[in-house]
C-alpha cells in the first residue's frame, strides 16, 4: 500500500494533476458559550479546507457574552483574523458558562468587522435555499447588516 501512495503523489507531481478543493461560503448562526456542540461544529468548519467562513452570528441570550467566548477561541484556534465578520444577535444581556472564561477583552482584539442587530427584536426569518449551479443563494436577509 505505501507503494500506491508514492506511487499518486509522483504520478502528480509530474502530470500536474491539483487537488484544489472547491470553497463552500458559509455563516454560522451560533448559541456557542453554554454546551459544546457548537464549539465542535465551529472547529471542524476552521479545519476544513473546504470552508470559506464569512460571517458568525452569535444568537440567543447572552449574544454579547457569547460573542466575547468566540473571540477567544478563534484567538486560541489561531483563527481570529480569518473570520471577516461577527455579529451579535439582539438579546445582548445574560449570562453564559463562559463568562468567568471570556471578557469583553477577547472581543476588543478582533481585527475584523464587529456589527451589532440594529434592531430590538429579532425580525422572523426566512430562509430559502435555491440549490443550482454549485451554489446557494439566501434570500430575505437583512439589509442593514450588509454583511456578505
Amino acid at each position: 500500500m505505501p507503494t500506491f501512495a508514492a506511487a499518486a503523489v509522483l504520478f502528480s507531481t509530474v502530470f500536474g494533476a491539483t487537488s484544489e478543493i472547491p470553497t463552500v461560503r458559509v455563516v454560522l448562526d451560533t448559541d456557542l458559550g453554554d454546551d459544546i456542540d457548537d464549539t465542535w461544529a465551529l472547529s471542524a468548519l476552521l479545519q476544513s479546507p473546504a470552508v470559506d467562513l464569512r460571517l458568525i452570528v452569535t444568537d440567543s441570550y447572552g449574544s454579547q457574552s457569547r460573542a466575547n467566548a468566540l473571540a477567544k477561541f478563534l484567538r486560541l484556534a489561531g483563527k481570529l483574523a480569518e473570520v471577516p465578520v461577527i455579529a451579535i444577535g439582539p438579546e445582548q444581556t445574560g449570562a453564559t458558562i463562559m463568562d468567568s472564561w471570556a471578557n469583553a477583552s477577547d472581543l476588543d482584539q478582533f481585527p475584523g468587522q464587529l456589527r451589532r442587530w440594529p434592531m430590538k427584536k429579532k425580525p422572523q426569518r426566512k430562509l430559502e435555499l435555491a440549490a443550482g449551479a454549485g451554489r446557494v443563494d439566501l434570500w430575505n436577509v437583512e439589509k442593514e447588516l450588509d454583511l456578505l
